[in-house]
């Protein structure tokens, strides 16, 4: 599971260091440059993927326009892996990327480490080779085999795609892969799940667009209860169950209905058309935390849209105990004074904060928990009131940044 993320020289990141945890919360105003850390592990996950380095950057925000640093020549990202041995060794995966001669962006440098053993590391590239030589482990370390790679796409994945003899190795890849294509990033979009008919599907979409077929895939029936004892709070209407009608001539699509329960007794029952939009964000960002893949990393951006804040602790309380249950990593990005309300003070060490700094203009992460002056925010009111009342903002703005 990835506990690190560093970023050197990424979009409007100079330095910084984000660190995941169970559940962590990465917070910051509009343009801060939150979007800028998803967009990392996006591009992590594309090449990983199988896409190259030049399309990968075209999925995300901003394109290939601005993927470096103003000012640089190259960007790095660095992510640290653990959890996947009895020797509880760390995986270290590091790709630096360049643009070459051509205008398109490639691979500068890679490597991959378990603790200390090198499973590959590259030679220094020129700007014009169109090739990255590449040192493979090797368990004398002496005479290392090497390998020419193309730098359009990622050593990690076509390395994945090599037998190798070495347990050590294959099995090194293999997790630093999984890892990558595992994670799913979420933002449901209620108008795109509003599709009353959609094919079974093992995996969900991005926008939650499937959340339907993905329920019917990996069985309703399973993992109801659990949805329903969280819905039953949160419309106005309780929800007291859920359907799911196979439709076609295979029975390869699904159709949800919902049974409400009204004030006077009486009760219907209508399709996800109805829904309110927070009610299905809540169903996606249920879905995607009941049928991940375990020791999985679960991002959801903007987590509050479409909650009231008076469900925003529901929530919460939903991603703690299925998210540890599951053993998924969820990773939030949010903004919203009554959603940071609901977290708790026991959530504090795990608030990371986005801000911009105040001389270069460029992004930087500190922990909520490093602010020198935490302790007299606390004093004054909760974490939504300090973001709400601006006192992160000039904390920041002063350069105050714990060490």
């Amino acid at each position: 599971m990835i506990k690190e993320l560093h970023l050197h020289n990424w979009k409007s990141f100079e330095e910084s260091v984000l660190y995941i945890d169970p559940l962590t919360m990465l917070i910051g105003t509009n343009a801060s440059g939150k979007s800028n850390v998803v967009d990392a592990l996006v591009f992590l996950q594309k090449i990983c993927s199988g896409a190259s380095i030049q399309d990968a950057l075209k999925g995300i925000r901003g394109g290939t326009e601005w993927p470096i640093l103003y000012g640089k020549s190259t960007t790095k990202l660095t992510v640290i892996l653990g959890g996947y041995n009895p020797n509880d060794e760390d995986i270290t995966y590091s790709i630096e990327i360049s643009k070459s001669v051509s205008n398109t962006f490639e691979v500068h440098s890679e490597s991959l480490f378990l603790g200390q053993k090198r499973i590959f590391k590259s030679n220094e590239v020129g700007k014009n080779d169109p090739s990255i030589s590449v040192l493979l482990y090797n368990e004398k370390e002496v005479k290392s085999q090497v390998i020419d790679f193309r730098r359009s796409h990622s050593i990690l994945h076509l390395s994945y795609q090599i037998a190798s003899k070495l347990e050590i190795v294959k099995e090194t890849i293999v997790e630093a892969v999984r890892t990558f294509t595992n994670m799913q990033l979420l933002d449901p979009v209620p108008a795109n799940m509003r599709q009353l008919v959609v094919p079974f599907s093992v995996q969900l979409n991005s926008d939650a667009s499937n959340f339907a077929g993905v329920l019917a895939f990996h069985s309703l029936d399973n993992i109801k209860p659990i949805i329903l004892d969280y819905l039953k709070e949160f419309p106005e209407n309780e929800i007291f169950d859920l359907q799911l009608e196979k439709i076609g001539p295979n029975a390869s699509d699904a159709m949800l209905l919902c049974s409400e329960k009204w004030a006077d007794g009486d009760s219907l029952t209508v399709d996800s058309r109805v829904l309110s939009d927070g009610t299905l964000r809540f169903l996606g960002i249920m879905t995607a935390v009941l049928t991940s893949d375990p020791n999985s990393l679960l991002v959801i951006e903007e987590i509050d849209n479409g909650f009231h804040p008076s469900r925003a602790r529901l929530l919460i309380d939903f991603l703690k105990k299925y998210g540890s249950e599951r053993n998924i990593d969820i990773l939030c990005t949010t903004h919203n004074p009554a959603f940071l309300d609901s977290l708790g003070i026991e959530m504090l060490p795990f608030i990371s904060v986005v801000y911009r700094d105040a001389k270069s203009g460029n992004s930087k992460i500190s922990l909520l928990e490093d602010v020198k002056t935490l302790p007299k925010m606390l004093a004054k009111g909760s974490i939504g009131d300090m973001t709400t009342q601006g006192l992160l903002t000039d904390y920041f703005e002063n350069e105050y940044v714990g060490s």
